[in-house]
């Protein structure tokens, strides 16, 4: 049985465009914006709901469900998802970044399994 590595522990911040996109935010919601980026790497980028996201956010107040959404709808991108009947968000970074890890790690694998036949 293969293993299929598609967990990362570690996700590159690239710092100059991060700053470029976030300096009209207010910490609150660049914290917010960490949140969800973190959250979504760990979960391989597998996308999730709005109420999800005030659920990473520990939103307790319609204040900050407005500062999440404002975050959602800028950075990330909504999708429907037809057998769940759900709105969904992905980061389309992040999926590019993850898939690209994935095929890099797997060619890599694939590679040290043909080394070792030697």
């Amino acid at each position: 049985m293969e293993k299929e590595i598609n967990k990362f522990h570690a996700l590159q911040l690239f710092t100059d465009t991060f700053t470029a996109e976030t300096v009209h935010l207010s910490n609150s919601k660049v914290g917010i914006y960490i949140r969800l980026l973190c959250f979504a790497w760990t979960k391989n980028t597998k996308p999730f709901t709005t109420e999800s996201a005030y659920r990473i956010c520990y939103c307790k107040d319609d204040d900050c469900k407005i500062d999440v959404d404002e975050v959602l709808k800028e950075f990330f991108l909504l999708d429907f998802d037809q057998e769940n009947n759900k709105e969904q968000w992905t980061h389309k970074r992040l999926v590019q970044e993850h898939e690209y890890l994935t095929q890099k790690y797997k060619k890599r694998s694939e590679a040290g399994k043909k080394g070792g036949l030697a």
